[in-house]
C-alpha cells in the first residue's frame, strides 16, 4: 500500500498485490475511514457511571421514615442558586439562616 504525501506525483492511495487481496484491503481501508469520520456518541465516564450506580443504591436503601433525616441535594442546589442570584423567596426558610 502506498499513501501519497504532499510531494507525491499520485494523489490516490495505491494498493498493490493479488487482486483478491487488494479488493479486501480496499474494503478494509474504506471501513476504517468511515469509522474514523463517523460522529462519536457521548459516553458517560467511568466516574459518572459509578456515581449513578451509587446514587441508585443509596436511593434503594432509603426507607420512607428516613426522608426527614436526609438532605435533598437537588433542593439545596436550587436554594443556593436562588441565594447566589440575589433573589430571596420570603417563604423559603432555607434562604434565611437561623441564629
Amino acid at each position: 500500500m502506498y499513501i501519497p504525501n504532499d510531494h507525491s506525483l499520485h494523489t490516490d492511495v495505491l494498493v498493490v498485490g493479488v487482486a483478491e487481496d487488494a479488493q479486501r484491503a480496499e474494503a478494509y481501508i474504506l471501513k476504517v475511514i468511515e469509522k474514523a469520520t463517523a460522529p462519536k456518541e457521548e459516553k458517560p465516564s467511568e466516574f459518572e457511571i459509578k456515581e449513578a450506580r451509587r446514587a441508585e443504591e443509596d436511593a434503594a436503601d432509603l426507607e420512607p421514615w428516613m426522608q426527614t433525616y436526609v438532605r435533598d441535594t437537588a433542593l439545596e442546589q436550587q436554594h443556593s442558586l436562588v441565594r447566589d442570584s440575589g433573589i430571596f423567596n420570603v417563604t423559603d426558610t432555607a434562604a434565611f439562616p437561623t441564629l
